[in-house]
């Protein structure tokens, strides 16, 4: 099994609205966000809180959630590229 590290909600997705109020969008995969995503007919800023995620691929690609990731004295989450 080959393991991989997610951040979730993906980034680079707008989330913007033409009202002042926003709504937590959702915070884990397979997850949705209830509403009301809308006021006075004017749509809610999606907020986000990002997380990482440890996922193992199996021999099908199938990706199965192992644990969400935090950082701590032991484990340190930074930027970096995918290369």
């Amino acid at each position: 099994m080959k393991t991989i590290y997610r951040i979730y909600p993906g980034i680079g997705i707008a989330r913007i609205g033409n009202s002042n109020k926003f709504y937590i969008g959702p915070e884990a995969p397979s997850f949705s966000t209830k509403g009301p995503f809308k006021e006075n007919g004017k749509i809610k800023k999606q907020a986000a809180r990002f997380r990482v995620y440890e996922f193992e691929i199996d021999e099908f690609g199938n990706e199965n959630i192992i644990k969400e990731v935090i950082a701590s004295e032991s484990v340190k989450i930074k930027l970096g590229s995918s290369s």
